[in-house]
């Protein structure tokens, strides 16, 4: 999974489930959690 589509579902489970765990995104996309720590701060950055 490329970046900007982990982003996007990223974006969807926060709109789902009004919050998010880093340890569960982490495991869900088989990424680091610093990688989905970045993803976040990016998407915070864009206002998301």
């Amino acid at each position: 999974m490329f970046t900007e589509e982990r982003q996007s579902a990223i974006e969807r489970c926060l709109r789902e489930n009004g919050k998010v765990r880093v340890k569960e995104l982490s495991e869900k996309f088989q990424v680091t959690e610093d990688c989905i720590r970045k993803d976040l701060k990016i998407l915070e950055m864009r206002g998301n």
